[in-house]
């Protein structure tokens, strides 16, 4: 019972919530990239620089720390990450070879995996920042009585 209430504590946080949200959005966009760089299979990071961008833009109207949430968006937009990795894991089984070696081709797969994910929480954390930067910038316009008051 206290793994279910720490899971809802985490999801009821408003940082996770943006961040859950907005990285599972930007996933699409990044399953799309992925399949049209056949037959290189690069990890896009455009979907998640703008997923970064959007949630960086929030938490500068919503008071909640950029970073965190540019990490929290990165990590969950690297989910499209395990596809690729169970793939291989399946073509690699498929291989006649010393078992050393299969060993070998997994802790390879892991090891990149693991770097696609830091490399995408770095991302989504950059676009946060330059999304909390874009909404200082912009400052608080709004359409009063066809004027712009600030």
């Amino acid at each position: 019972m206290n793994r279910l209430q720490a899971i809802s504590d985490k999801l009821s946080n408003e940082v996770w919530r943006y961040a859950i949200i907005v990285g599972l959005a930007s996933t699409p966009f990044t399953i799309i990239l992925y399949w049209q760089s056949y037959p290189d299979f690069s990890h896009p990071i455009s979907p998640v620089f703008f997923a970064g961008v959007l949630v960086g833009y929030i938490s500068n109207k919503q008071d909640m720390d950029t970073r965190q949430i540019g990490k929290r968006t990165g990590l969950v937009a690297a989910v499209p990450v395990l596809w690729p990795f169970f793939d291989l894991l399946v073509f690699i089984s498929g291989f006649s070879q010393p078992t050393w070696f299969s060993g070998f081709q997994v802790m390879a797969i892991i090891l990149m995996s693991i770097v696609i994910t830091v490399v995408s929480v770095l991302i989504g954390m950059i676009g946060a920042i330059l999304g909390d930067w874009l909404a200082g910038k912009m400052g608080n316009y709004s359409l009063m009585k066809g004027q712009f008051a600030t």
